[in-house]
């Protein structure tokens, strides 16, 4: 492929969607002088110094949006010395957002950079959809709500939670060279496997947001080989999923609920 970007230095300012996930695919078909990684959550979180040096000479800078509340590490540009201030003015700047999707599961643990990632501030470190079973606890017992779980009688919300989910991701796009949500159809969630967990896309979007990108580079789009095995890591759908979402590409039997009747008894046990 082209070699005009082999003297740039190109830098990841995103979460694994970009810095293992979109690198990977990128880095397999263009040669770059360096590609430097900096994990924005971690960074965030341990209040690290940015590498001034690094950013300055960057001609490439990949991004997912940071809110202002992070002052320095923001990338809202009406933020005084937020991060791409410290970007000289010929640098490439690409960005996409955070793919978030807190519609996909009936239950799941959201992690603590939930909302740093895109998520909502309210899902730091809880169960995501909890209040659906605390609410149940005001009318039935423990067994009770476990004998509903099973015969798959609990509604999750999943046409409530598919809504703001979009939504959230369509204002993150908003300032977003590249969007994702046209990929996210239901008839598209229905025929293709999207995303892994709730924050890890599959190959498909990753490859999808690498063309993206190169089209913003002036390159072709590459016909990437469908047989490699996914980047990021994932967790088993469950039933419930299945049952709203009618997916092609899962068969019913390969659902699995242990992860899902793990985290219900976690629930049923803390929420008293």
């Amino acid at each position: 492929m082209n070699t005009i970007y082999e003297n740039k230095n190109v830098v990841f300012y995103t979460n694994c969607q970009g810095g293992i996930g979109i690198n990977h695919f990128l880095s397999s078909k263009l040669k770059f002088k360096s590609i430097h990684y900096i994990e924005t959550f971690s960074t965030i979180w341990n209040n690290h110094e940015l590498p001034i040096n690094i950013i300055n000479n960057t001609d490439i800078f990949i991004y997912q949006p940071i809110n202002s509340k992070y002052c320095k590490y923001s990338t809202d540009i009406n933020v005084p010395n937020n991060i791409l201030t410290l970007l000289n003015t010929e640098c490439i700047k690409i960005s996409f957002p955070y793919i978030y999707f807190a519609c996909l599961y009936p239950l799941f643990y959201s992690n603590s950079a939930a909302e740093i990632d895109g998520g909502n501030p309210l899902d730091i470190s809880k169960i995501v959809n909890k209040d659906i079973i605390i609410d149940l606890k005001k009318k039935h017992t423990n067994e009770e709500i476990i004998l509903l779980y099973d015969t798959h009688k609990i509604d999750f919300k999943f046409e409530e939670n598919y809504i703001n989910t979009i939504e959230r991701i369509k204002n993150s796009e908003k300032v977003c060279n590249i969007k994702i949500t046209q990929l996210f159809t239901i008839e598209n969630i229905k025929k293709i496997k999207l995303m892994n967990s709730n924050n890890h896309p599959t190959n498909y979007v990753l490859k999808y947001i690498t063309n993206e990108i190169l089209k913003i580079l002036g390159l072709d789009t590459i016909n990437f080989e469908d047989n490699n095995s996914d980047i990021l890591t994932g967790i088993p759908y469950s039933i419930y999923s299945y049952n709203y979402y009618k997916f092609d590409w899962l068969k019913p039997k390969n659902c699995n609920e242990d992860i899902y009747k793990t985290l219900l008894n976690d629930i049923l046990n803390i929420y008293k």
